[in-house]
């Protein structure tokens, strides 16, 4: 097998994140690059393009924490019913400079200050690269021969050594085009979770990327993909502490690694000396929590799927009654929920987030319409990705200790 970067033979296996695990990724593969290109990678893509999530991964407990060095970012907070941005850093405001310009002294002297939300810049080189490297590791994991996505790699070497990584694949993001996806995505609460949807059309290798269920964007892998059936691979994993009568995703124990285990408690809900109560003779500190967590995934019959993410509330009922109707906007409607959804309620995943029906009872394909409306009306995208921001501050606001 050689590295899909240096084209080098991998002698030495290295095992590279397909979600970034720095933002809660627990999927990984030894199939893709060599130990060198791996270390490339998080330099050239990964570091700049995890801070992004700053707000999220220093303010909720499930995501892992890399270091002891905290990230800044910016936000906006209210003091004395005024707006104002500010600078945070971990789970602390450390400035807010027009404030503290007005009131003539240091920040520490200002009481009743109010973190309001949080800025996300999506709108560079940075996020789209990190995001299609996401969309690349998902594409080589799940078996797809490197040499159809390689036109959007560009790799610069000297020698065999990797002196830069660049992905230059079209992002097109997702908002609603019909009214499930609609009743879908606009929830006054949000769960968090990640989803990759792999997928072929034609010529064509599309990745569906889904970060914590707010961060929804389509990476067009292929122009040139040839298959002699279609490609659909689905992941999907919650990031936030999940009750044990709920079922829900985790990777086989048997293959998580040391660095994934205090992730895999918080999940749980299981503490350290809980674990220490246990323990056998002779037993290591990683033996006995992987024990332990899978004794109470047997318990639980802990299984997960993206049916089981994606919520659709109680519109199974509201739906029949539509069946009939001669109203053009139900029927499209119950058109739209019967091409999501089997007659038991279960997410038809050849279909979803891949393909809806439009108006006129069309099939189209989400990818393609989405570009048309990136032209004609990128205002919708635009408030679409106010929304889903809102839910996330307010989620972070709500369970976070931020001060």
């Amino acid at each position: 097998m050689r590295c899909v970067y240096c084209k080098k033979e991998i002698f030495v296996k290295s095992s590279e994140h397909v979600i970034q695990n720095a933002i809660g990724g627990i999927l990984e593969s030894e199939n893709i690059c060599c130990p060198e290109c791996n270390l490339a990678v998080e330099k050239f893509v990964d570091k700049d393009f995890v801070k992004i999530f700053s707000p999220i991964t220093n303010n909720i407990d499930y995501l892992p924490k890399r270091s002891s060095t905290e990230s800044s970012y910016d936000g906006q907070v209210m003091y004395a019913g005024r707006f104002y941005d500010a600078k945070f850093k971990g789970r602390k405001i450390i400035s807010v400079p027009k404030l503290q310009q007005e009131r003539k002294c240091g920040l520490a002297k200002i009481k009743g200050i109010v973190p309001k939300q949080f800025y996300f810049n999506l709108q560079n080189e940075v996020f789209k690269s990190g995001i299609s490297k996401i969309a690349f590791n998902f594409a080589v994991h799940s078996g797809i021969n490197p040499v159809f996505l390689k036109d959007f790699v560009n790799v610069e070497k000297n020698g065999f050594n990797v002196t830069s990584i660049k992905f230059k694949n079209l992002v097109v993001p997702f908002c609603p085009l019909n009214i499930v996806d609609s009743e879908i995505e606009f929830r006054d609460e949000i769960q968090l979770y990640h989803n990759l949807i792999l997928f072929s059309n034609g010529k064509e290798l599309w990745c569906y990327v889904d970060l914590f269920n707010v961060f929804q964007f389509y990476v067009l892998l292929s122009e040139k993909f040839e298959s002699s059936e279609k490609v659909l691979r689905i992941y999907a994993q919650k990031c936030q502490k999940i009750p044990l009568s709920e079922k829900h995703y985790v990777e086989d124990l048997h293959y998580v690694k040391p660095k994934h285990i205090s992730a895999l408690l918080t999940i749980f809900g299981v503490t350290y000396e809980e674990c220490k109560a246990q323990r056998k003779e002779g037993e290591d500190d990683f033996s006995l929590i992987r024990r332990i967590i899978n004794e109470k995934i047997r318990k639980e019959s802990v299984v997960s799927s993206l049916s089981d993410l994606v919520n659709i509330g109680g519109m199974v009922e509201f739906v029949d009654l539509l069946k009939n109707s001669s109203d053009t906007g139900k029927i499209n409607l119950y058109h739209n929920f019967s091409f999501y959804f089997d007659e038991n309620d279960n997410l038809i995943e050849n279909n979803f987030r891949q393909y809806f029906i439009d108006g006129d009872g069309q099939v189209k394909f989400y990818p393609h319409e989405m570009i048309d409306v990136m032209q004609s009306n990128p205002e919708m995208i635009k408030e679409y990705g106010s929304m889903k921001f809102k839910l996330m501050c307010n989620y972070i606001l709500k369970n976070s200790l931020l001060k």
